[in-house]
């Protein structure tokens, strides 16, 4: 969860994410896609992350990836993902298992993954509503405001304990290969810095 009050704001979860970005030699470039290109672009942001990538575009449909059928399953592929960046990876058991992804270099953020059915899930809480200041004119702002973070949506959730969070989360299909569903967290995470940073102004202090 975002908290309300930290030592790190969210413009020093920006400047980390950015310097740790910079470091690797990476830049940033925005792209207008049609919708249902965004896992394919998904997919060559990540492999043109890597030195000597070259990319090859063919028309047409593309081969679906093997699907992912369990949240143990695809903790297993992440955990291999993640061996060399500061994301820690843990299953959380129960009915309905899910993932954990711990984004160390943003502050311990915390990334939830369920698997449900052919969706993958990739969730975490922003803040309770409580915590707005005008939750009406804040919601107005949130709608105004959802196209400018990435591959994140903004809505609002109940937890067990009856409590409402603002959650970001995103989707993505079960036959996803592990590349893209790695961006998507990766995504959500520097969505999330961006949303923290663009919202701070609409909360209590």
């Amino acid at each position: 969860m975002i908290p309300v009050s930290k030592k790190l704001k969210g413009s020093d979860y920006q400047k980390l994410f950015r310097q740790r970005m910079t470091q690797l030699g990476l830049v940033r470039k925005d792209a207008w896609i049609l919708p249902e290109h965004a896992a394919v672009l998904a997919a060559a942001a990540k492999a043109l992350q890597r030195p000597g990538t070259r990319i090859y575009i063919e028309e047409g449909k593309q081969p679906m990836a093997k699907m992912i059928e369990s949240a143990r399953a695809l903790a297993g592929v992440l955990t291999e993902q993640f061996a060399q960046k500061p994301i820690k990876v843990s299953l959380i058991e129960g009915v309905d298992p899910a993932i954990m992804c711990t984004m160390q270099d943003l502050g311990d953020l915390q990334i939830i993954v369920a698997v449900s059915g052919d969706v993958i899930i990739v969730q975490t809480e922003l803040w309770p509503e409580s915590a707005v200041k005008d939750t009406a004119t804040f919601n107005r702002q949130v709608m105004l405001s959802e196209k400018l973070f990435g591959l994140a949506n903004i809505s609002l959730d109940r937890s067990a304990e009856g409590v409402v969070h603002y959650v970001a989360y995103g989707a993505l299909r079960a036959e996803s290969a592990p590349e893209d569903v790695v961006y998507e967290i990766e995504a959500l995470g520097a969505s999330v810095v961006e949303i923290a940073e663009a919202f701070r102004p609409y909360l209590k202090s």
